[in-house]
């Protein structure tokens, strides 16, 4: 129950008018595979900023994974 609270946007952006496309499971997808072998990030060819991620908690994991990755 708690992992499913996880992946629902908190905020009421729905409401308030136009919002962004987004796939909470492909982005999940990307940073398992980007936790298991980081070589998929090199094999990005435009670069990703955890900006472009829908989910804010996808957003920190991601910054996260920058981090151990530009040791």
């Amino acid at each position: 129950m708690a992992d499913t609270q996880l992946m629902i946007r908190s905020d009421d952006s729905a409401s308030a008018g136009k919002t962004l496309p987004s796939n909470i499971e492909a982005e999940a997808a990307f940073l398992g595979a980007a936790l298991i072998d980081n070589r998929v990030l090199e094999e990005l060819r435009t670069p990703i900023r955890p900006e472009h991620f829908y989910e804010p908690l996808h957003q920190r994991i991601f910054d996260r994974i920058l981090k151990l990755v530009d040791r």
